[in-house]
């Protein structure tokens, strides 16, 4: 008997997941399988990456990473499938296991998102507008507590004799809640690379990683070096 998938799961998107769904899947499909699935695919991330078509090179540039999954649901081809979608991609690698467990947590989600937008509960973030489009040199990922450090790198760097232009989300987002949908779209249309201000506070933030794993998904995606690291304080 095929496997039913509910079609509710249509309503949201790989992007649309929470931060700890993703990780629950990353805590699946990182740990590779020495069994190929019935058709031939590995039953692990790289048998999702070899579905979406992706080259022996991009998926060899996946292996290296110590996330290799989180890096993949960042791909564009890959965060714009409804969840639906990346789950008849887990069927075909046999992954039932992985369905069974996240189908009701990712239903209560579908239910709660189908609420907040009925009752426009939610106020997305947006960048402050003051041209049509703003681009950035660079998105600066950064912890909470490291905010003073950020400030005096930003005044410096937007010196005239400097000349960056970036995006600091404690200045240029509107008052309201942070959304990953946000981040997604700003980081892909807008900013052309991303400063992360390493830290021990940076390494225990899961918005600093999630960030940071999606601009690694986007440089081996588009083969550009877009991450660009500075050393603020040694573990």
């Amino acid at each position: 008997m095929a496997y039913e998938i509910d079609k509710r799961l249509t309503e949201l998107t790989v992007r649309d997941l929470p931060l700890n769904r993703r990780q629950q899947l990353s805590s699946y499909l990182n740990v590779e399988q020495i069994l190929m699935s019935d058709c031939g695919l590995a039953r692990d991330y790289r048998g999702i990456a070899q579905q979406l078509n992706l080259s022996y090179s991009e998926i060899t540039q996946l292996e290296k990473l110590f996330d290799p999954c989180g890096s993949l649901l960042s791909y564009q081809q890959v965060a714009k499938l409804s969840v639906f979608d990346l789950f008849e991609l887990l069927i075909s690698i046999g992954r039932f296991d992985i369905l069974d467990d996240m189908i009701p947590v990712i239903l209560d989600d579908v239910i709660i998102r189908i609420n907040r937008d009925h009752n426009q509960s939610e106020q997305k973030l947006v960048p402050i507008q003051h041209e049509s489009t703003i681009w950035y040199d660079a998105y600066v990922c950064y912890a909470d507590s490291d905010l003073d450090f950020v400030r005096s790198l930003t005044e410096y760097l937007e010196t005239p004799a400097v000349g960056f232009r970036l995006f600091v989300r404690d200045r240029d987002l509107m008052v309201g809640n942070w959304v990953y949908e946000t981040f997604a779209r700003l980081i892909e249309t807008q900013c052309r690379r991303m400063i992360i201000i390493l830290s021990p506070d940076f390494f225990k933030s899961h918005d600093c990683k999630f960030q940071s794993m999606f601009a690694a998904g986007l440089a081996i995606e588009k083969c550009q070096r877009i991450l660009i690291p500075i050393i603020y304080k040694r573990l």
